[in-house]
């Protein structure tokens, strides 16, 4: 929801290392930013103080109604703007951090079967993230509010055929009218990141201030991109059920066994000499190592495995016991994986699975999962298989 009164909130930090003071814009959006008593807090807030105060910068918040909080941010009146979600009007005057949350979207609805919204009588809450995204997607809603409370009552009496909204944002609202989460049908649609707009001005004046800012985020918003219990279950469901059938450890196993027999004990010397050259060869495109794996007879299987995912799966890449990758569906940035996660969990550590934290990629304005098992599943490792899923496409085909 985007409205409110114009408030000022200044946060005083010591030691001031900033040379001026940030002006920030932003709207209520409940449970990202709202007010208590007077007091501006929130999960974005308590995200964006910390982050602030490593930094040592000191900065102004005005609550405003959304549209104007845009305007400020066009007349060059602020330096940022947040709660934001991305957007091509905002993308000229500014750019978007990395995120500090992730909104997940749901059509609710009361129809049967899989909701298709064209054709339906959506509503949504004036000029919100929503709305923007609706009409990008050429959907047209028929009934604009001001609130989410009164988008939950048109579609309880049956005056709108369903709305999209956050997940979190839906679930508060229904507590607070004391109606079960239960109350519709709720469809995963999408993710979608919320961050800060910095103005392209300021960041001129300030040209490595956004990387700094995106560092500290790592460590202020560390569950920011996790993913829930109910999505991890989906998740764990559909490798049960479809992708590890599709690798089977009897077929994967003689190949791994030969490399580990031909690697023999690595050093770390011998890692870190073999990753050298792996960069130096996927910068030109070319090399032995590059094509060794490459040309793999299990590769061109990986491949084949990827095209005829529709999207589902984006890399596929197999390691031996020591992490150096045997086979890939597409070039790893490098060859030695025993420092990830994965490998640590999986070989080092013996567990059946991993499932890694949503990863966005700013770039392409995208999702992914990271998923691996060992090889074999059961004995001692061999290696491991690790997909990197296209997140919305694999919470879809879960539901």
């Amino acid at each position: 929801m985007r409205y409110g009164l114009l408030l000022l909130l200044t946060v005083c930090t010591v030691n001031v290392q900033a040379t001026e003071t940030m002006q920030l814009r932003t709207t209520q959006s409940p449970p990202y930013q709202f007010l208590v008593n007077g007091e501006l807090s929130g999960v974005s807030v308590d995200i964006l103080r910390c982050v602030m105060g490593r930094l040592d910068w000191p900065y102004d918040i005005h609550l405003l109604p959304w549209a104007r909080a845009v305007e400020d941010l066009r007349q060059q009146a602020s330096d940022g703007i947040f709660t934001a979600t991305p957007e091509p009007a905002l993308d000229r005057l500014a750019t978007m951090s990395a995120p500090f949350a992730l909104e997940k979207w749901h059509w609710y609805h009361r129809s049967e079967g899989i909701f298709q919204p064209q054709g339906k009588t959506l509503g949504v809450i004036r000029s919100s993230n929503a709305a923007s995204w609706l009409k990008r997607q050429g959907l047209n809603a028929a009934v604009e509010v001001n609130s989410m409370q009164q988008l939950i009552y048109l579609l309880q009496r049956g005056r709108i055929d369903a709305f999209l909204g956050d997940e979190l944002v839906v679930q508060e609202q229904l507590h607070s009218m004391k109606l079960p989460a239960t109350e519709f049908r709720a469809e995963f649609s999408h993710y979608m990141p919320l961050g800060i707009y910095f103005s392209h001005d300021f960041l001129g004046r300030h040209p490595q201030f956004l990387a700094q800012f995106n560092h500290q985020l790592k460590r202020c918003a560390p569950a920011a991109l996790q993913l829930s219990d109910t999505e991890q279950q989906r998740i764990r469901q559909q490798l049960q059920d479809t992708l590890q059938p599709q690798l089977p450890s009897s077929r994967l196993l003689p190949a791994l066994q030969a490399e580990n027999k031909r690697l023999g004990v690595l050093t770390v010397a011998a890692k870190m000499a073999l990753d050298k050259q792996w960069v130096g060869e996927t910068q030109l495109g070319s090399g032995p190592l590059l094509e060794r794996v490459e040309q793999q007879p299990i590769s061109a299987w990986l491949r084949e495995l990827q095209q005829q995912s529709e999207g589902l799966i984006r890399e596929i890449y197999i390691t031996g016991a020591q992490g150096i990758n045997l086979a890939q569906s597409l070039p790893t940035s490098d060859i030695d994986q025993s420092d990830e996660e994965a490998y640590q969990q999986l070989v080092v550590q013996q567990q059946p699975l991993w499932i890694g934290p949503i990863e966005y990629d700013e770039s392409a304005r995208s999702f992914q999962i990271k998923v691996a098992w060992p090889v074999p599943e059961q004995g001692p490792r061999q290696g491991m298989v690790v997909l990197g899923l296209d997140a919305e496409h694999a919470l879809r085909r879960s539901q």
